[in-house]
């Protein structure tokens, strides 16, 4: 079938709109908070937490429990090899509010273009991204050495933001404008279900507030195989009581 020249330029422009529209409609822009709302970084800047800790010695048969403080300081800034942002945080301890702050540890933290890196005992997060959005995910663990075998229970975990812009208490203090990190919640049995010869359990979170940065934490990661074998394992509870 012949068409005429203005035909066809007819049903080319026509297609041609079909298809910019189409495009139009796959095209979706996320916006949201800045990752530096919710995890400011100044030199200067302080936070101290109260912390619950207990390890499971599966060696000893023994479970310990202990509370202590620290407090993060931001100390100085450097640029890493590929020229981003990163500031030195010195760790402070102490057994409790009648105790000296002593030197413990020392860790970065890295300020990329749309996310924000943690690098503390020679693990690497990424803890913050943008935009801060609900249900808004991604890998926190994709620069952990998974072949580690000590690390490779973070293998999977999927961060997702929740409760964006909502309050947020940890027991010590309380923020107008925080938002829920989910990382991890798996549990296969129960250590306290008698004759269960398995359990494995591994949870994780973190809240940060707008303005402050990192105010709770919560990690639990043990294991028990065998009958009357002794759990393996760790739990960590950390929370603000102090920023600046």
């Amino acid at each position: 079938m012949y068409l005429s020249n203005p035909i066809k330029n007819s049903l080319l422009l026509f297609v041609a709109s079909i298809l910019f529209f189409s495009c139009q409609k796959e095209t979706t822009i996320i916006t949201g908070a800045n990752k530096n709302a919710y995890l400011p970084l100044a030199i200067g800047k302080s936070i101290s937490y109260h912390v619950d800790s207990t390890v499971w010695d599966d060696v000893n048969s023994v479970k310990t429990t202990v509370k202590y403080d620290l407090k993060y300081v931001m100390a100085d800034t450097f640029s890493d090899n590929n020229k981003r942002l990163t500031y030195r945080v010195d760790i402070y301890r102490r057994a409790n509010s009648n105790s000296n702050w002593k030197a413990n540890n020392v860790m970065y933290i890295t300020d990329g273009d749309s996310t924000v890196e943690w690098f503390e005992d020679n693990v690497r997060f990424v803890k913050m991204v943008s935009p801060v959005v609900e249900n808004y995910t991604w890998d926190g663990n994709s620069k952990v050495n998974l072949a580690d075998p000590d690390l490779y229970y973070l293998n999977g975990w999927v961060y997702r933001f929740t409760n964006v812009g909502k309050s947020f208490s940890n027991g010590y203090a309380s923020y107008g404008d925080a938002v829920i990190v989910k990382q991890k919640d798996y549990q296969l049995n129960d250590l306290n279900t008698p004759g269960v010869t398995f359990v494995e359990k591994t949870y994780a979170q973190e809240v940060f507030a707008k303005n402050v940065g990192l105010v709770y934490r919560e990690l639990i990661h043990y294991k028990k195989d065998g009958l009357l074998a002794f759990p393996k394992g760790y739990s960590l509870k950390i929370a603000a009581y102090e920023n600046n």
